[in-house]
């Protein structure tokens, strides 16, 4: 009997976790992950990420493929920027005092928006909570790719480790345009304390940005 080939190894992805159950992390299988600080999509948008890197290596352009790979990288500082937000926020408030906030998340008005908008149904508390850490989650790979392209046109945009960006977001984004959009309230109705935490976590977006950045392009 002739031996049966050796399957190839497939390069194991260090981005993969396991679900709720024990079952390796596929792609779209991210909903029931409890993982990295309890946040149940972050896997699914690291392996996602993975994967795209790894396609990347297939474009024979090197041009194209260098700027593609710089997004990437962005897409994933974002990623972990996002996830050390809600970390960062919770350590200041508690140092601070700050009291927490009342009402809906704004990921979580932006989700039940375009859930009904796409099927005429509001999402329930679950559904809600889940989709508005996809909404975080996307705006952060969003916001990190968006850096990347700023840290390769200007190398200003870098000042302070990616502080100068994170504090551009907490005053465009956090500020300006989600108050302006009615997701949340004025910062000025929020007090110095909440404030402070809101601030310490966006600064923390943007040095988890530019450290996986520097390590990454290498």
């Amino acid at each position: 009997m002739r031996k049966a080939k050796a399957k190839r190894a497939r390069r194991p992805c260090p981005l993969r976790g396991v679900t709720a159950h024990g079952d390796p992390c596929g792609t779209l299988q991210f909903f029931r992950l409890e993982v990295i600080l309890g946040r149940p999509v972050f896997c699914g948008f690291a392996a996602s990420l993975w994967h795209a890197i790894n396609r990347v290596r297939g474009i024979t352009d090197e041009s194209s493929m260098k700027k593609i790979t710089k997004l990437l990288i962005g897409a994933a500082g974002g990623v972990a920027g996002a996830a050390l937000m809600g970390e960062a926020y919770k350590l200041t408030a508690k140092l601070v005092e700050a009291k927490p906030a009342k009402g809906e998340d704004a990921t979580e008005k932006v989700a039940n928006s375009v859930a009904t908008k796409f099927t005429g149904r509001k999402l329930r508390s679950p559904a809600k909570r889940t989709g508005g850490q996809i909404v975080h989650y996307a705006f952060g790979a969003s916001m990190g790719m968006l850096y990347a392209s700023l840290a390769d046109a200007f190398p200003s945009a870098t000042s302070g480790c990616g502080a100068l960006f994170g504090l551009s977001l907490y005053a465009g984004a956090h500020g300006l345009a989600v108050p302006a959009l009615g997701l949340a309230p004025n910062p000025l109705d929020n007090g110095a304390a909440r404030e402070c935490a809101e601030l310490s976590s966006h600064i923390a977006f943007g040095l988890t940005n530019e450290t996986l950045r520097r390590l990454l392009t290498r």
